[in-house]
């Protein structure tokens, strides 16, 4: 119920995401100009639908652009993230534009971007965005019809998302370009992408969902990074940074040299199976960036010399903790029972939509379940806990997941029971009352720290009175405390 008029300081250069979508000043009518809504001169959002646009470039195409330009009002100063997603043939900023935010044009479905020659922090060459300053390229449009691009020698970095979705065929990457930023080549359909020896940094994300790729091609003389069979790898970090999806090859074993891996190196690859040797010291396999992971190698295999993790019938673990780190989904089997010995389900353990099964039995070994550990499993049905004094995260089991024996409280009883309970117990202990309550709070460890300071204080306290005497002033026992 945010008023319905708002305002804002000179101090304020730009609108954070979707800060305001659903609020009374967002629905009311009066606030839109020309389908496009603005606080002050900061451009909000353009009125469109968002649905529509990710559909048309998850499909790579527009069949009719709803409009032919669409330009930004002079006087506006910033363009807030995603406020363009929508489709126009042509984008035109205008030159008191001082600010746009990395993912403002990050779904917009055009052919050309022109900027305002007498803009002082943006420009565009053929149709393409750079921020003047940082010699920084920001967007590639998605749409442009030429097949091959030429980056120009002077540019140094291509910003987040520049060639997010882009349909190129061929990408030709000078050397001036020393960094490649967060989702830079996201969604991008390029076969081969070449890196030149200039390259400094390459963000661990650059690359995501790149389903068309077959290889990552890194000159010999760079310094930092390099590839192997097109496969790209940290120099420094002995880290496999990527292995291409369209990698047309069934089982892949990683070189002994490499002592890190994410997981999410191979996102997109359909790998029958996945070696990790002996060498490797860190393997990452949760993370909240990657919703649905799509992970889908058909085993994980550990040298059984690897003295941090082991695997059993293609299934990741770690020795010491013994936990349950990662499920691969390229797994055709329909039902899993987890190993007896296992303590806990990692976070995003199983989390993908790729995966099969519809039936996990865990054993009574397993003392946790954690965060969105069964998140995204679009078949599964059933969870069976064998531990009735099982720990699970709010977050681990999805909605309409049956765990027979346990209730598993979804966000909103959580909120409605204040916040006290943050975990799911089994269903006869669930009952809230003033005892569970206190016995809630008390488990807290906040809660527990609390106590011992408080009767700490009481002792030493008690113990001054004592000392003192009963008529000793107040200003003494202060100080002696």
């Amino acid at each position: 119920n945010i008023s319905s008029n708002i305002s804002a300081c000179s101090a304020v250069q730009v609108s954070g995401f979707f800060n305001f979508d659903e609020t009374a000043y967002y629905n009311n009518e009066e606030n839109w100009e020309d389908g496009a809504l603005y606080i002050g001169n900061h451009l909000i959002d353009v009125e469109d639908s968002t649905e529509d646009i990710f559909n048309k470039v998850g499909n790579f195409k527009v069949d009719k652009y709803k409009r032919d330009e669409y330009k930004i009002k002079e006087g506006t100063v910033s363009i807030s993230p995603l406020a363009l997603t929508f489709n126009a043939k042509k984008l035109i900023i205008p030159a008191s534009v001082k600010f746009i935010d990395d993912s403002a044009l990050e779904l917009i479905a055009s052919e050309e971007i022109s900027v305002a020659s007498e803009n002082k922090y943006y420009h565009s060459i053929d149709g393409v965005l750079f921020e003047t300053a940082s010699n920084t390229l920001l967007r590639y449009p998605i749409f442009k019809p030429e097949k091959e691009y030429i980056i120009p020698d002077n540019i140094t970095k291509l910003g987040n998302y520049a060639f997010r979705h882009c349909t190129l065929d061929k990408l030709t990457i000078p050397e001036s370009i020393t960094a490649l930023d967060n989702g830079a080549f996201s969604h991008c359909n390029l076969p081969t992408i070449a890196i030149p020896k200039s390259v400094e940094k390459i963000d661990e994300h650059t690359f995501s969902w790149c389903s068309d790729t077959e290889a990552i091609e890194v000159d010999s003389d760079n310094k930092h990074y390099y590839s192997v069979d097109g496969i790209l790898f940290d120099k420094e970090a002995n880290k496999i940074l990527l292995y291409p999806p369209n990698k047309p090859v069934a089982d892949y074993e990683i070189p002994d040299n490499i002592t890190e891996v994410d997981i999410y190196a191979f996102r997109g690859s359909k790998l029958t199976s996945l070696t990790i040797p002996a060498s490797v010291k860190s393997i990452i396999t949760a993370s909240a960036w990657y919703t649905d992971s799509d992970f889908c190698v058909g085993a994980i295999n550990v040298d059984s010399d690897n003295k941090i993790y082991y695997s059993v019938d293609g299934v990741l673990f770690e020795k010491e903790s013994n936990v349950l780190l990662k499920y691969p989904s390229g797994k055709a089997d329909t039902e899993y029972t987890v190993p007896d010995g296992v303590t806990a389900i990692g976070d995003y353990a199983f989390n993908d939509t790729n995966c099969q099964l519809v039936t996990i039995t865990t054993p009574e070994s397993v003392a946790e379940i954690r965060e969105s550990a069964f998140k995204s499993c679009s078949e599964l049905k059933t969870v069976n806990i064998m531990n009735p004094k099982c720990e699970i995260s709010v977050t681990a089991i999805p909605h309409g997941v049956e765990t027979p024996g346990f209730e598993v409280l979804t966000r909103r009883e959580i909120v409605e029971r204040a916040g006290l309970v943050d975990k799911a117990k089994p269903t006869e202990s669930n009952k809230v009352t003033p005892l569970t309550t206190a016995l809630t709070l008390l488990n807290r460890p906040a809660v527990k720290i609390a106590l011992v300071a408080v009767l700490i204080l009481m002792i030493l306290l008690f113990a001054i009175i004592k000392r003192n005497g009963k008529k000793t002033p107040n200003t003494q026992i202060t100080s002696d405390l």
